[in-house]
């Protein structure tokens, strides 16, 4: 058995299309991008930070945004072998995917998508998660 390697997901997109997005838009979303639910969540966190006027915070903010955008450089050749390198022995070899299999993925995509829209849809969890963790910090 050998080990999966990066050539593996070659061309993946041409047998695997609904799958290929997905993961396309879900390593988008970490990176940040919008109108992902990943830009959202680091754009809200981005103001906040800065919000504080503390210049240490502000540095960690400002590490953190080059770091989302570093982070692109390391999930771009993951999309890129998914749609424009020949498809792979590993891709032609797999199964095809049943409707079960990709409707939980399929889900969690448009979640990412939906969020990013209108982040508003998650204020009932998000507010008393933060509010907890404020009490928690004694602030």
């Amino acid at each position: 058995h050998n080990p999966l390697v990066m050539s593996d997901l070659n061309g993946a997109a041409r047998r695997y299309p609904v799958m290929a997005l997905c993961l396309s838009l879900a390593v988008f979303a970490l990176g940040g991008l919008p109108p992902l639910a990943g830009f959202m969540s680091k754009w809200q966190i981005f103001v906040s930070g800065f919000e504080t006027q503390n210049h240490w915070i502000e540095a960690l903010v400002i590490f953190a945004g080059l770091n989302s955008v570093l982070s692109l450089a390391y999930y771009a050749p993951v999309v890129n072998r998914l749609y424009r390198f020949e498809t792979s022995e590993t891709v032609e070899a797999g199964q095809p995917l049943s409707p079960l299999m990709s409707a939980p993925v399929v889900v969690l995509t448009l979640g990412i998508v939906a969020v990013g829209f209108w982040p508003a849809l998650l204020r009932w969890l998000a507010e008393p998660a933060g509010e907890a963790l404020m009490m928690a910090l004694g602030m």
